[in-house]
């Protein structure tokens, strides 16, 4: 970049800021910013190698559906936050809010990491005004209303879900649990796997936080399992 500038001190201050810009990586290289949506989804998509499968198919999807059709032709450095807020509201005229709010919050990270990564200065999609949602009120089950709901299951349902309201265990953690993970003695049941989809198929690997953890469960319930450990 050619510049000019009045004084020898004022062009020495601005290779000053230019230094800190570098350092800081608030600088984005021209050249980089050029680069399209499309081209960079790829290298974003595929360094999501941190989340989940579940998470990545969702990222997938998202993105081939809502966010490469709309911005694929665009450079980064192009986008302005005003386009981004008039897609925002064109989304919100025809998905409800939360949806609306998991495609942006897509599209935001891609950015944030387009700025971590120097392709932007900054994200032109922080701030934006999102619909509100009505929320809705929670409704928790009376014990005489879950007993009802357990007797109208199929009987090899009953089981599984009663371990699971008593637990709180995520369905993906429950249909991996096996006999080992049970340790009656202390009534406890070790939660260190989890079944996932992916694509077509399915993937088993760490609980959605990635952490074990120890579940206490209710006498009732160690009775209902001693069965199925011994057997």
């Amino acid at each position: 970049v050619r510049t000019t500038h009045a004084t020898k001190d004022a062009a020495a201050a601005w290779l000053r800021d230019q230094d800190v810009a570098t350092a800081t990586g608030s600088l984005a290289d021209r050249a980089r910013s050029r680069a399209t949506v499309r081209e960079l989804g790829k290298v974003w998509l595929a360094s999501r190698v941190h989340v989940s499968p579940r998470t990545r198919t969702d990222d997938e999807w998202i993105w081939e559906r809502h966010i490469e059709p709309v911005w694929g032709d665009h450079a980064v450095g192009a986008i302005r936050r005003e386009n981004v807020q008039s897609w925002v509201g064109d989304l919100a005229g025809r998905f409800a809010a939360r949806t609306v709010d998991t495609i942006v919050r897509r599209l935001q990270t891609f950015l944030t990491w387009c700025v971590e990564h120097q392709y932007l200065t900054v994200s032109p999609a922080v701030n934006l005004a999102l619909p509100r949602g009505n929320k809705r009120e929670h409704y928790y089950l009376s014990v005489g209303e879950f007993r009802a709901l357990q007797a109208a299951l199929p009987v090899w349902a009953r089981d599984p879900v009663l371990f699971a309201a008593t637990t709180g265990v995520r369905p993906g953690e429950l249909w991996e649990l096996r006999a080992g993970d049970v340790d009656l003695g202390r009534r406890r049941v070790r939660v260190s796997r989890a079944v996932s989809h992916q694509g077509a198929g399915v993937r088993v690997g760490p609980p959605k936080n990635g952490k074990s953890r120890d579940v206490p469960v209710a006498p009732g319930v160690a009775e209902m399992l001693r069965p199925r450990v011994k057997g």
